[in-house]
């Protein structure tokens, strides 16, 4: 490109007195001729650059997507604390354990949560029913009592979840997407306070979250973990995530977590020796995706470089074509 274009460009921008207009122009007229006279090339030619753009840029668009923060206030002060397992060289979950450690020590944040994916079985009764009616599973996610608050999101009716709902033997309680309510009950204005049956127990609705909710994935049922300190875990990885706290930047933050380290398994002690704590924006860490995003990932420029080659390919035919 240098050593080509760059000096047909000063000669012609010096034959036109300055100005590039009329050479464009004549490209541009020439370029439609031999468009017209051979539609055949043209569709070839369109067709493969319709391929081969879109292609070879597609890694750098998705490493883009997965950097952008969630959907809700202030979304990019969100982080993930995640462990890094170093003897499998990749990221992994965080337990229980883990997450009551750092609630009660890292003070770069806010406020920590904790949630996880799972799927419901749920039963409704809608307005004017005589029984309740079952339906398709229902993706949903189990949190901790201030898990929502931090995403500082109001729900449209009723409330969010409180400690009292966490404590093992509280009264169930779920909270329902705009969707789930709007489809499944009928938008009923008197969900508050009703019972739904998920996974065959039980649960009071005291709220509805806004259209378009769906954290962390595609829920529709939040419900809170009953839980105590002596609780077990199921093996089933959790998400830890919180709000940075005003003046905490997100390297203070990962020193800190890496300082306090994952919490002591009596029955693995290993454990905290090969796990290390890292701070992560949250779409990254979500997709298990470490703090430089998908770009620094192991392979990523491969899977660029293999699709830039489908570009170069789409180019060198067309040039050979013409």
């Amino acid at each position: 490109v240098w050593g080509s274009t760059l000096p047909l460009l000063r000669s012609r921008w010096s034959a036109r007195g300055g100005g590039l207009r009329g050479s464009w122009a004549l490209d541009l007229r020439l370029a439609v001729r031999m468009g017209w006279k051979n539609p055949g090339l043209t569709a070839v030619t369109i067709f493969a650059l319709a391929i081969g753009i879109p292609l070879g840029l597609a890694p750098t668009h998705a490493a883009s997507i997965f950097e952008l923060p969630p959907t809700v206030p202030d979304g990019a002060d969100l982080y993930i604390v995640k462990n890094y397992d170093r003897r499998a060289s990749d990221w992994g979950g965080a337990s229980l354990p883990d997450y009551r450690v750092w609630a009660d020590r890292l003070e770069s944040f806010e406020a920590l949560g904790t949630v996880r994916r799972t799927g419901f079985n749920l039963r409704v009764r809608r307005p004017g029913d005589d029984g309740t009616r079952g339906g398709p599973a229902v993706e949903g996610a189990e949190l901790s009592a201030g898990a929502l608050a931090i995403l500082r999101t109001p729900p449209l009716l009723g409330r969010l979840p409180t400690p009292d709902d966490e404590r093992v033997g509280a009264p169930r309680v779920a909270l329902l997407s705009h969707d789930l309510w709007r489809d499944r009950l009928a938008a009923d204005p008197a969900v508050l306070g009703s019972t739904v049956e998920i996974g065959g127990a039980a649960h009071t609705v005291v709220g509805v979250m806004p259209t378009g909710f769906h954290f962390p994935y595609r829920a529709q049922i939040w419900v809170p973990r009953q839980q105590s300190a002596t609780t077990l875990d199921d093996g089933n990885p959790w998400i830890v995530f919180g709000r940075l706290a005003a003046g905490a930047s997100p390297e203070t933050a990962d020193t800190e977590a890496a300082g306090v380290g994952a919490a002591v398994d009596p029955d693995a002690p290993e454990r905290a020796e090969w796990l290390r704590p890292s701070v992560v924006p949250f779409t990254p860490g979500l997709f298990g995706v470490g703090r430089g995003g998908l770009a620094a990932e192991q392979g990523f420029y491969l899977v660029q470089a293999l699709a830039l080659f489908v570009l170069v390919v789409a180019c060198l035919n067309i040039g050979m074509l013409m």
